[in-house]
């Protein structure tokens, strides 16, 4: 018996060793689980906005990779200039143009991208509108969202292109070899994908064959397949078909999706976002694009009212404070819009096709490291890495399986920051050249047209007070009464249309 007891305690001794020794040296409770952050995270959204680079918004930022000067065909650095508001022209940034302002890697020559030199509409002053930047005062909500959170200053493009294959990057990880559309022209109904005109076609490259034009109508797997695969909540939020803006409703893109019951229950009107989200209703993954107009595009109403149409929509998400400890938002811009940066862009999976310039990308989340700037290599694949890992999702394709996932950019042990609610600016008005001229074109047209019917309506007033109308006189007369209500018409009609034309292409306002 004696011995049985010794034994006993012997092995409680060794058992309570190891327990101490485990509980010593096994990793926390939270190392273990397979999600990136641990549940923390219940609500992604992806902002996707348009057409700027790094330096052309951050390139001031302090701590940043960003500059403020640019090398000139002269060999010699000048300073960056001072982006107006509003960017009346769209600067060129096809794929072509990229490459000429790149010049081999010497990022030298933005200044000969087509209509990189415009006239800043404030001061009626040539400018080179590639080779400028923005200074805090002129988007200083961004520039506060950047400092409460985390910004990337190593976010590229994924195509060195347009809006369209980067926009398909972010909903699907396939390796797709699409660089831009042709035959886009006015872009009937705005549309580019499934509902584009019969004659538009996407460019893609092939090493083999070179470029292939096919229908921008695919059947890529997407995320969103992914989501509904694991029965995850997502909404897509863009501008409706017919409305300015719904070419970035990219789903459209997406053939299955496009002719399935997700097209009519989960892509949304943009509109319906803020409530959505003010009611702590956002489901695990959101696309939301904006209207044309406050896109942050050139030739829209200008960067102030874009930011403002940020501010507002990410206010409605902090809003709801129980919602938002549990969310991470992804704002970023979808290309260079030809405007400049200095950082060379590195060679992707497609070497003819990737990467393009750096975008500007804020990471904003109470779990985002703050005032911290992530020099991490991103692009738009990472977005959709992020939201696997967050969720347990397997990856779309070869870019969103080999992406970094963003988690540089947060501290999930910290405690959560605090929302940041900022309020909209007031936004200069906007002039365009030959807008007095288009109104002086208005009112001399019906100025003349009245002055006509009263010199012809005087005449026959003239002419039957003296007695003097004979047959020929009469006759004229009547005429002229029967034709008086058509030519009535015609101006009303002429000052619609002219009118009109005004409004769409002149007289914008934020």
């Amino acid at each position: 018996m004696p011995s049985f007891w010794v034994r006993s305690v012997v092995v409680a001794v060794a058992v309570a060793g190891l327990a101490a020794l485990w509980g010593s040296t096994a990793p926390p409770a939270h190392a273990s689980c397979r999600l990136l952050g641990c549940g923390k995270i219940k609500h992604v959204v992806f902002i996707i906005k348009e057409n700027r680079t790094f330096d052309s918004m951050f390139g001031r930022f302090p701590g940043a990779n960003g500059a403020t000067t640019y090398l000139g065909r002269d060999d010699r650095r000048h300073k960056l200039g001072h982006l107006p508001n509003f960017v009346a022209g769209d600067i060129d940034h096809l794929m072509g143009s990229l490459r000429l302002g790149m010049d081999n890697g010497k990022m030298d020559d933005f200044s000969d991208v087509p209509d990189a030199i415009q006239i800043n509409t404030a001061t009626g002053q040539t400018y080179d509108a590639s080779d400028s930047q923005y200074l805090r005062s002129d988007i200083p909500n961004y520039w506060r969202y950047a400092r409460r959170f985390t910004l990337a200053d190593r976010f590229f493009s994924t195509v060195a292109s347009d809006s369209f294959p980067n926009h398909l990057y972010t909903v699907t990880g396939h390796l797709s070899n699409v660089y831009s559309l042709n035959n886009v022209g006015a872009i009937p109904n705005w549309s580019w994908g499934c509902d584009s005109a019969s004659n538009v076609v996407a460019r893609s490259w092939s090493a083999k064959e070179g470029v292939i034009f096919t229908r921008p109508c695919f059947n890529y797997l997407t995320l969103s397949d992914r989501l509904d695969g694991a029965h995850k909540s997502w909404a897509y939020f863009a501008p409706s078909y017919g409305q300015p803006g719904y070419h970035w409703s990219t789903l459209d893109d997406i053939r299955h999706i496009r002719y399935s019951s997700d097209w009519t229950s989960k892509v949304l009107p943009v509109g319906h976002f803020v409530d959505t989200a003010s009611a702590g209703k956002l489901p695990d993954v959101t696309w939301l694009v904006p209207p044309l107009d406050e896109s942050d595009h050139p030739q829209t109403l200008g960067i102030c009212s874009g930011e403002n149409w940020t501010v507002r929509q990410i206010n409605a998400v902090m809003s709801n404070r129980a919602a938002w400890r549990h969310t991470a938002i992804i704002l970023t811009w979808d290309d260079w819009g030809g405007f400049y940066d200095h950082v060379v862009p590195p060679i992707g999976p497609q070497k003819e096709l990737m990467y393009g310039l750096r975008v500007p990308t804020i990471i904003i989340s109470p779990y985002a490291k703050s005032g911290y700037i992530t020099h991490t290599f991103y692009s738009f694949p990472s977005m959709l890495t992020f939201a696997e890992r967050v969720f347990g999702l397997r990856p779309t394709g070869l870019m969103d399986k080999t992406a970094s996932d963003l988690s540089d950019a947060f501290n999930f042990g910290q405690s959560p920051t605090a929302p940041l609610i900022l309020r909209s600016r007031a936004c200069p008005a906007i002039t365009i050249p030959g807008a007095s001229g288009h109104r002086r074109l208005l009112y001399l047209g019906l100025g003349s047209l009245l002055a006509l019917l009263l010199l012809l309506d005087g005449l026959m007033i003239g002419a039957r007070a003296s007695g003097s109308v004979g047959v020929v006189g009469r006759l004229a007369g009547a005429a002229f009464f029967r034709v008086f209500p058509i030519l009535v018409i015609c101006t009303l009609v002429y000052a619609v249309a002219l009118g009109m034309y005004v409004q769409s292409t002149v007289s914008l306002s934020p």
